[in-house]
């Protein structure tokens, strides 16, 4: 589970922006009478894309920095020989 944390940030971000977007747009409608549920229909699909773009963002530079970690132990154990 912890082998690829970067892959899995990564999707989770995608995961959680469509349903945290989809459940906000949804609760949105139920209060459709009300001034904040015109709000909560634009502003919280925006918002969960935002939050995912951020984590989708961590995510990738965990993935980079762990690449980029093994790139160096690579080239740190051709010096050893």
């Amino acid at each position: 589970m912890y082998e690829n944390i970067g892959k899995v940030i990564k999707r989770l971000a995608l995961v959680g922006c469509f349903i945290l977007g989809l459940i906000v747009f949804v609760v949105g409608i139920v209060f459709i009478r009300e001034p904040l549920g015109a709000v909560l229909m634009v502003a919280g699909p925006v918002g969960a894309y935002l939050l995912s773009v951020f984590t989708y963002g961590f995510g990738e530079l965990i993935e980079k920095t762990a690449y980029i970690a093994r790139y160096l132990e690579k080239k740190e154990d051709e010096r050893k020989y």
